[in-house]
C-alpha cells in the first residue's frame, strides 16, 4: 500500500489494501492528511496539515473521490486565503498579513504629502479607506 515512505492509521478496504473511511495519511515529507477516505482515495471532508518546511498551513477541503471539489488554504498565521477580493499584499497596499495584525501603516508613494495619508479600511463596511489628517509616527 505504501510506496513512497508513508505511513497510515485507520479504517482499510475488507482485503487491507487500501484506505477507507477515517484516517490519518502521513507523507514521506511529514505533510499530513486527515480525513475520510474511499477506495483508497481522498473523500469527504479532510484536511492537509503542512509541515514548517513546506510553508506551515493547512489546506481544508470536501473531497470527491479523490478530486478536491472545494476548499480553503490557511496560512500558519491564520489568515484564510480568499481567491476574490484579497485585501492583503495588493498593488495598492504591499503590507503582508502579519502587519495587518500589528497595525503597521501601509508605506507612502513617493512625494505623498503628510498631512493627507490615504489608508485601506478592511472593516468591510462600504467605504473603502480612512483619510488621516496630520502626521503619522
Amino acid at each position: 500500500m505504501y510506496h513512497c515512505g508513508e505511513s497510515y492509521t485507520g479504517s482499510c478496504t475488507a482485503d487491507g489494501k487500501r484506505m477507507h473511511k477515517e484516517g490519518e495519511l502521513t507523507f514521506s515529507n511529514g505533510n499530513q492528511y486527515k480525513g475520510s477516505f474511499d477506495d483508497g482515495r481522498f473523500h469527504g471532508e479532510g484536511v492537509i496539515h503542512f509541515t514548517q518546511q513546506s510553508g506551515g498551513g493547512q489546506f481544508r477541503a470536501s473531497w470527491e473521490f479523490g478530486k478536491e471539489k472545494s476548499g480553503d488554504y490557511i496560512f500558519s498565521d491564520g489568515l484564510q486565503y480568499a481567491p476574490t477580493q484579497w485585501q492583503y499584499c495588493t498593488p495598492d497596499d504591499r503590507r503582508l498579513w502579519n502587519e495587518h495584525l500589528t497595525f503597521i501603516a501601509p508605506p507612502r508613494p513617493e512625494g505623498a504629502n503628510d498631512e493627507d495619508v490615504i489608508l485601506p479600511d478592511y472593516s468591510g463596511e462600504e467605504e473603502s479607506s480612512t483619510t488621516l489628517k496630520g502626521r503619522l509616527s
